[in-house]
């Protein structure tokens, strides 16, 4: 999946591991989606839509300073 999201959104990737099966996306530090959210891995693709809905929504807002 981290090879997916690299090429289709040419994004840096990440893998760490996690304890307890913990299966986490994040973008930007934000939860994109959350295995132990939603009690299951994601379904293909789902992951990807949600990344890329993150995305067009942060295009459409002004820059956040931290």
């Amino acid at each position: 999946m981290a090879d997916e999201i690299q090429e289709k959104f040419e994004l840096a990737t990440r893998l760490k591991k996690g304890a307890g099966g913990a299966f986490e996306v994040r973008l930007d530090g934000d939860l994109v989606f959350s295995k132990h959210e939603r009690g299951r891995f994601p379904d293909p693709g789902e992951v990807e839509a949600a990344l890329a809905m993150r995305l067009a929504r942060t295009k459409e807002q002004p820059t956040r300073l931290n």
